[in-house]
This record gives C-alpha cells, structure tokens and sequence, in this order.
C-alpha cells in the first residue's frame, strides 16, 4: 500500500536531524514547490509543517491566493485555537489570514479579528481600507475608547455625505449614512449612567451631540448647495429630502434612546440650540426638522422651555401654537388604540408607521391603502382609536364619534 504525500514529508523530517545537510535539503525543496505541496492535502500539511518545521508556514505569503491557501491557513489556525502549537504564529502570518478571510469566509473575520489577544496597526490598517467599519468600532468598544468608536463613524457619515451631494442620489450611499448612524447610536447606547444631574454634558452626552451636529450639517450643506443653484431640481430636492429625513431620524433616535431620562435629552438639546448660532448653522436653517420633532415625540414642554429662550420669535410662535392645542384637549390620554390596543403614538410604534408618515411630510406618494391602515383619530376626550378599527366597529367617516363617550 502506498503512503499518501504528507506520510512521506513526515518521514522525511523524522528521519533526518534537524541540522543535517538532508534536512536543509528537504526543507529547500519543500519551499519551493510549497503551493504544490499543500494544493491536495492543506489540512494535513498544516499539521506536518507545524509539528516538525514551523518556519515553513510563513511560505504561505509567497504563494498566490486560493481556496486551498485558505484552507490551509485556517487550519494552522484551528490548531492554535486547540493550543497544540508549541509555537507563536508570526504576526505577518495572522494579517494574511485576516485577508484570505475576507476573501473566502467574510462572516468568521469578525469574530477572529475581536478574538485576537494584541491587534496590530496593520491588521487596523488593512480593515479600515477595506472599509470594515464595524469591525474596528467593535475593537475601540472592547477597548473601552468610545469617543474614538463615535468620531470615526462621525468622520465615516461625513465623507459619505459630502459623496452624496457632489454625486447626487445614490441609493448606496443613503443606505451607508443610515447604517453608521444607527452604528453610532448602538456605541452609545450602553453608555454612562442617565442619572447624571450635573448641568455640564458628560462624554457620553456630549458625543450624542456632536453625532447629531454631523447629520445637521449635512442638511445645511444640502439645503445652501440647493439655495446657490437657484432654480428647483429634482435631484437636487431628493438629495435634500434624504438629509432632512437623515436629520429627523438622528434627532428620533437620540429622543428613543434617552425617553428614561428627559433631564439628559433637554440638555444635549439645549447645548445643540446654544451652539448651532455660532458653530453648527442657524437655527432657521434647522426649522423644519424641529417642526418634525415637535409633531412626532411628546417632549413639548422641555422643548419650547429652551426655545424660548434660545430661538426666534417666528419659530417659537409655530410650537406655541402645538402646545394651545394640546392644552385644549388634543392629545391622547394613552398611547393605545382603545379598539386593538397597539400603540397608535410615541417612540414604541412600529417603524413601518414613522416612515410612512415620513414620506407623506415630505411629499413623497403613499400608496392609498397603506395610508388607509395608519390614520389615526383623537378625540377631545383623549381616547385615540386607528381610523380601520372604528370602520370594524361600524363608525364610519360622516359619523365619527368616541364609542367609550358616546356609545350606540
């Protein structure tokens, strides 16, 4: 019976000492048919080599990629894991896995990289290049460097906004600013305690701050590139509409993540309104988006206190006139439907709602049907029903009364 090409190479290295001219020989030879070797049997010369020759594994970065280099790499690395090298494996040696890796097997590279005990600058290097964003927000979070998590995504979301203006629309590029925004609030997410009730922003405050201030200048960036062209384009107001939507979600989702603790949301929003006069914009400039805010989330009266301090009169008479109407009973007494009993307001209905109510803000057409299923009506009596579930209930739209206050 014939013994298989690996049996032999590690006959070889048994039967030769390790500083013999055979040996020499042997290993010479080995190097240079090296892709040859390992092409049929890359798992098992993975063993060989590292068992009787370690030095050979580096050869691996003179040979061209494959699925076999591949294969053979992450096997030497399936016996670091099991601990039975009785070696360290060469730091240029990881970095050429981390690249076979994203080539040919893309969802293990993450949970390597953030495996890895020491990550070097090249390793940092080569996955920024390749714009593996999240995995390098992921190694600053383990490394407890949030505000380096935070402002590279800050760095990422305003090159792409920049892209996006001098391009125009690309559905690539609006799909990319969402993602690192919702990347940036996850890191913040499991930030310092909310209970902080000093007046002065803490790190974790104050970075929320500066992401949101990033959204907005990007909207101000559109809305002056769209003033200086002069004459109304489609383009050019669909690329706007994505940084007003852009900015109303970065604002959303900054409310969403401190509703436990309106004391931090009314500071960082104070701190917005008090810088934006002199770093980030005008507060004219932010007047839609904080109409949008003001209709969708019920923070009224933290909000038009710091307004009316800090912002001009013809804004303040806009939300002053929300808040006479809440004071005459329009609002909900619940956020529920009082038929089916799901949320009908607030930061907890479903994301479906928000953007459809969204893109009928903005203009954009809703199909009829859905917008059918996501009315809403109050009453001045605070109850709130979904505008289909009164129809099942026989209240139709000549006869809409609340059936709880005057039931037939």
């Amino acid at each position: 019976m014939f013994e298989s090409v690996p049996e032999m190479v590690e006959k070889c290295f048994t039967n030769s000492d390790s500083s013999s001219l055979e040996r020499i020989q042997v290993e010479d030879f080995i190097k240079s048919k090296f892709e040859t070797f390992i092409k049929d049997y890359p798992t098992e010369m993975a063993r060989v080599f590292s068992e009787h020759c370690p030095k050979l594994n580096s050869e691996l970065l003179n040979i061209p990629d494959s699925k076999y280099k591949y294969i053979y790499a992450n096997s030497l690395f399936e016996l670091s894991d099991k601990s039975v090298l009785a070696f360290a494996i060469p730091k240029d040696v990881k970095l050429e896995y981390v690249k076979l890796l994203l080539k040919y097997n893309h969802t293990k590279l993450k949970d390597y990289v953030l495996g890895l005990n020491n990550i070097d600058a090249d390793v940092l290097e080569f996955l920024e290049k390749h714009n593996e964003m999240e995995i390098i927000v992921d190694i600053y979070k383990n490394d407890n460097q949030c505000e380096k998590a935070v402002h590279k995504i800050i760095a990422i979301i305003q090159k792409t906004g920049e892209d996006l203006i001098a391009q125009g629309y690309s559905k690539q590029l609006s799909d990319k600013l969402w993602e690192y925004l919702f990347l940036g609030f996850q890191v913040l997410e499991s930030g310092e305690s909310k209970t902080n009730n000093s007046e002065t922003l803490t790190e974790n405050e104050f970075l929320l701050l500066e992401l949101v201030e990033s959204t907005v200048k990007l909207f101000v960036r559109a809305s002056q590139g769209s003033k200086n062209i002069g004459t109304a384009h489609p383009e050019n107001d669909k690329v706007l509409n994505v940084f007003k939507r852009y900015t109303q979600d970065a604002f959303t989702n900054l409310i969403d993540l401190r509703k436990d603790s309106s004391d931090s949301f009314s500071k960082i929003f104070y701190e917005f309104l008090n810088r934006s006069s002199v770093k980030v914009t005008t507060l004219g400039d932010v007047r839609p988006v904080l109409n949008e805010i003001s209709l969708a989330y019920s923070h009224g009266q933290a909000i038009l206190g710091i307004i009316l301090k800090l912002v001009n009169e013809d804004i303040y008479v806009d939300m002053e006139q929300l808040e006479k109407l809440k004071l005459q009973g329009w609002s909900l007494g619940s956020l529920e439907c009082e038929v089916c009993g799901k949320n009908i307001w607030g930061s907890r209905i479903n994301p479906n709602v928000f953007e459809t109510w969204q893109e009928s803000k903005l203009g954009v057409e809703v199909n009829e049907v859905d917008k059918r299923n996501l009315e809403i009506i109050v009453f001045q009596c605070k109850h709130g029903y979904h505008t289909k579930c009164l129809d099942k209930m026989g209240v139709h739209d000549s006869e809409k009364t609340c059936i709880l206050c005057h039931p037939k």
